[in-house]
């Protein structure tokens, strides 16, 4: 009994220690919302259901209040250190660890507490947690391996685990997949489901055909949400001019980026950018774009400045490619590979120009 009243000490001095620091930091500056202050014990309050949820041990429910807490305020290694002060910890508590490593992306830390997980208690909600984790590093052969083994155990995806797999098909360049694992998804949508997931939906396997530079597929999607009912965001129309950037199908690009007040859109800058993208060998017209964007009250980000540095490269300007950079500055991201092979370029042209050797 010495170990687990050892390990209570510890979690209660942690807390305790964490609360009056907390305190002083609030005493010194304050600059919470008193939202943020009542918030969390409304919840608590709110949700008789909660203690027996963490199987009535107290020494996890006080650790997992804690841990919320940190993840709510993304100090998500906090939480963690929590965790690692309890030495039985319960399902709920390793659940709530693993998405405290998926939010922070601790793949090593999330690998290690899903090895603690016993067959039984992995439920659909770790499941989608961890697989959501592998999405975004790219593991597909992982990902793929706990998606089956879930199936296996009788636990069925829904919609959540499917758009996870759809996305890291997508960029996993493998859209046969995505296409594939979208008829589930669909199939799991409930007819009721709000339209924002039935965007979703259709906006990750749209994706995973607009980086494979298929158009045709990406159009077929887009016309069947339309005739389902579901209205278009941005997201969707920047997929079809995503689909076009590769091989730099201007034409189409243009099409739809003129078709979007008749979908009652408004061009984002990531919009625009796409659309010099595909216009990248007409530097005339990327002037024109990034006029545009001034004109639209935006910005220029690094993005749109990269866009046109790449038309005036592409169009042999050496003199105007360096006013680029110069008006740029330091919102270029000199350490990439396309900036530096760019900057390269540039000066081979102006090398070039002056008749000397590149």
């Amino acid at each position: 009994a010495a170990a687990p009243a050892a390990a209570a000490r510890a979690v209660s001095t942690y807390i305790l220690r964490r609360r009056e620091e907390e305190q002083a930091a609030r005493v010194r500056e304050d600059v919470l919302d008193p939202q943020d202050r009542w918030q969390p014990l409304h919840r608590v309050r709110s949700a008789p259901s909660a203690p027996t949820a963490i199987n009535g041990n107290p020494l996890c429910r006080e650790a997992m209040m804690e841990m919320m807490k940190h993840i709510r305020c993304r100090r998500y290694q906090e939480a963690l250190r929590v965790f690692k002060l309890v030495q039985e910890p319960d399902a709920r508590l390793k659940s709530a660890a693993l998405n405290a490593c998926a939010k922070g992306y601790f793949i090593d830390e999330a690998w290690a507490i899903w090895s603690d997980i016993r067959q039984e208690e992995r439920s659909l909600v770790i499941y989608s947690t961890m697989i959501d984790l592998l999405r975004r590093s790219k593991k597909v052969r992982e990902a793929e391996g706990l998606f089956n083994e879930m199936k296996a155990a009788g636990i069925e995806p829904n919609e959540v685990t499917l758009v996870s797999m759809v996305n890291l098909y997508s960029v996993a360049g493998l859209p046969d997949q995505a296409v594939a694992t979208f008829g589930a998804l669909l199939a799991a949508l409930p007819a009721d489901a709000p339209v924002e997931s039935k965007q979703a939906a259709y906006c990750s396997v749209m994706s995973a055909t607009a980086r494979a530079g298929d158009y045709a597929r990406t159009r077929q999607f887009f016309v069947e949400m339309q005739e389902s009912g579901v209205p278009p965001n941005g997201m969707h129309a920047n997929t079809l001019m995503t689909s076009c950037a590769g091989r730099a199908d201007a034409a189409t690009a243009q099409s739809v980026f003129d078709t979007f007040p008749a979908w009652g859109l408004r061009p984002r800058m990531e919009d625009y950018c796409i659309l010099m993208a595909c216009h990248r060998f007409d530097l005339s017209k990327c002037l024109q774009i990034f006029q545009e964007i001034q004109e639209a009250g935006l910005t220029p980000g690094r993005q749109a400045h990269e866009q046109l540095l790449e038309a005036h490269v592409l169009a042999g300007d050496g003199p105007g490619a360096q006013v680029a950079v110069d008006r740029a500055g330091d919102i270029l991201d000199r350490t990439s590979t396309k900036v530096q092979d760019l900057l390269g370029r540039i000066s081979s042209l102006l090398a070039a120009a002056q008749g000397e050797p590149a």
